[in-house]
């Protein structure tokens, strides 16, 4: 059973493109979309998206990682209620200064699932 088509596109022989095969996989694609999605840029929801790139490039202070982390949360709360964020970390990259390292471990209470989503972006 699919429930979709797993991002970024890829073929596979056997059925086509490569499609998500969970609930929690599905979710965690979706949610990943949300922190990327600069807000403006989904069509039909002008407030929708987390613009996390938008963060790359200002000084990362305590400032800033309050912000992004506000904002992560005021997102989730309206577009994906069904998480529970547990732990947000986010830091600096050692790959270069203008990285960040994104790790937000999250529980879906509804499916009784706990997962990490960990990316640098």
């Amino acid at each position: 059973m699919s429930f979709g088509i797993k991002l970024p596109i890829t073929y596979d022989s056997a059925s086509g493109f490569t499609s998500l095969e969970s609930f929690a996989e599905t979710i965690k694609q979706n949610f990943k979309m949300l922190l990327l999605t600069v807000p403006g840029e989904r069509i039909m929801l002008p407030d929708y998206g987390v613009g996390i790139k938008t963060f790359l490039f200002n000084n990362f202070n305590n400032g800033a990682e309050a912000k992004l982390k506000n904002k992560i949360m005021e997102q989730v709360g309206i577009y994906m209620p069904l998480l529970v964020i547990d732990d947000l970390i986010i830091s600096q990259s050692d790959v270069g200064l203008n990285s960040l390292n994104v790790l937000i471990y999250y529980t879906i209470p509804d499916l009784g699932i706990q997962e990490l989503l960990k990316f640098t972006i």
